[in-house]
């Protein structure tokens, strides 16, 4: 799963946030993860898991800048659902038939000019009125994206 860089600013899921969703997907539901993204994911990809316990770090492969395009493909095929913030992986996903959930913060346009008429994505927004456009995002909670994600199996 990428969850965002410092370049997505608003868009990214903050890190308190990220660490508590991979804590839960880790130790409550033991799910395996793949981290991926391109070099300016890395940073915060190691950070995260660099933040994990040396004991779950096995279930975790980190593949953040460190693949070509196809590799990437073919790591998104794999999985048995993609989070992302990105709608690059997205289309990725619907591509090669990956069930997907896209984290959405504050956009640059209008998502429904780029969002896969398919059944098997989901996709999260909370806007709730809040003035704070940066916030978002962060009115996603790790609990609810883990609702979604056993909604697939």
């Amino acid at each position: 799963m990428g969850l965002g860089n410092d370049i997505q600013g608003s868009r990214a899921y903050i890190n308190q946030l990220s660490l508590e969703l991979i804590h839960l997907l880790l130790e409550k539901q033991q799910y395996n993860l793949v981290l991926i993204g391109d070099k300016n994911d890395a940073k915060r990809n190691n950070f995260y898991f660099d933040q994990i316990p040396q004991e779950l770090r096995g279930r975790i492969l980190n593949y953040s800048g460190k693949t070509d395009v196809g590799t990437h493909i073919n790591i998104i095929k794999k999985l048995d659902v993609l989070i992302t913030i990105d709608t690059s992986p997205m289309h990725v996903a619907v591509m090669v038939l990956t069930p997907f959930i896209v984290l959405l913060g504050k956009s640059t346009s209008a998502f429904s000019t780029v969002q896969p008429k398919v059944d098997f994505g989901v996709y999260l927004k909370r806007e709730n009125n809040l003035l704070d456009d940066s916030l978002f995002i962060s009115q996603i909670t790790p609990l609810e994206i883990i609702a979604q994600i056993e909604s697939f199996f």
